[in-house]
C-alpha cells in the first residue's frame, strides 16, 4: 500500500512538473510572438450560398499595419447555434481560395471552416501567389538574424483570428481546430503550441529531415518552392550551387 501511494505521489509530481515546463515554454514562446494589440475592427460580407454552403468574406486587424483577409464557410441549412470550427492554412504558393473545396467538405461534415491568406500570399502579395516578397522575407531573416521567420507572424495572425472567432455567436470556442499543409502545417503547430484555445491541431507534411532529404535526393518538392531563397543564401556563403554537402 505504501509503495502504491509512493508511486502515485511520484506520478503526480512528474505530471505537475511537466505542466509547469509546458507553461514556461509557452510563456517564452509567447514573448517572441507578442506585439502591440489593436482593435480587431472586423469587416464581413456575405457572398452567397451554393449547394447548401454559405460563403462570407471577412478581414480583421492582426496588428497596426496588417489586415488579414479570410473566407468563412458555414451550412446554409443547419439550425442556429454554436458549431465547431476548423481553421485551414495553405502551403507555399497557395491561397485561401485554393482551400475552398476542402473547406466545403468540412462544412458538409458539420463544421464551420475558415481560411486566411498567409503573409506574402494571395491578397497579401502583389503577385497574388507565392511571390518575390516571400523570398525576400526569407532572405531578410537569414541575412540579418535579427527578425523572426514569417511563420511566427502567421501564428500571431491565427491567435488574432481566434480572438475574432470567439466574438461570433455561431462558433463554439471550446471546439476550435486547426489544419495546415506544408508551410501551413508548420504554422499550425506553432499556433497550437502558443494558443491553448486550439483544441485539436493537424499539421500535415510540416516537418522534414533535411539531412535525409539531401542524402536521398528527395527534397526537391519542398526546396523547390523557395529555390530562389536557397540559391541567394548559398551565394552569400560563396557556394555556387546549393547541395547536400
Amino acid at each position: 500500500m505504501k509503495k502504491s501511494l509512493l508511486l502515485i505521489t511520484c506520478f503526480a509530481l512528474v505530471a505537475s512538473a511537466a505542466r509547469l515546463c509546458a507553461a514556461d515554454s509557452r510563456a517564452e514562446f509567447l514573448k517572441l510572438l507578442d506585439r502591440p494589440r489593436v482593435p480587431l475592427a472586423p469587416e464581413i460580407k456575405e457572398v452567397g450560398a451554393k449547394d447548401g454552403v454559405t460563403r462570407f468574406d471577412f478581414s480583421y486587424a492582426a496588428d497596426a499595419t496588417n489586415r488579414v483577409p479570410g473566407i468563412l464557410l458555414k451550412s446554409a441549412t443547419a439550425p442556429a447555434g454554436r458549431r465547431p470550427v476548423v481553421i485551414v492554412l495553405h502551403g507555399t504558393g497557395g491561397t485561401k481560395e485554393g482551400e475552398v473545396a476542402y473547406m466545403t467538405e468540412l462544412v458538409k461534415d458539420g463544421f464551420i471552416a475558415v481560411a486566411t491568406d498567409g503573409r506574402y500570399h494571395g491578397a497579401r502579395s502583389k503577385a497574388g501567389k507565392g511571390s518575390a516578397e516571400y523570398v525576400d522575407a526569407i532572405l531578410h531573416t537569414f541575412r540579418t538574424g535579427k527578425e523572426y521567420p514569417f511563420f511566427f507572424d502567421t501564428a500571431w495572425d491565427v491567435m488574432r483570428l481566434i480572438d475574432y472567432l470567439e466574438t461570433r455567436a455561431d462558433i463554439d470556442p471550446k471546439r476550435i481546430g486547426i489544419f495546415g499543409t506544408s508551410k501551413g502545417g508548420i504554422e499550425a503547430y506553432l499556433a497550437a503550441a502558443a494558443d491553448p484555445r486550439i483544441a485539436v491541431a493537424v499539421p500535415c507534411i510540416a516537418v522534414e529531415s533535411f539531412r535525409w532529404a539531401a542524402e536521398n535526393n528527395s527534397g526537391q518538392a519542398c526546396f523547390g518552392t523557395v529555390q530562389a531563397a536557397f540559391e541567394a543564401a548559398a551565394k552569400d556563403g560563396v557556394v555556387e550551387k546549393p547541395g547536400g554537402n
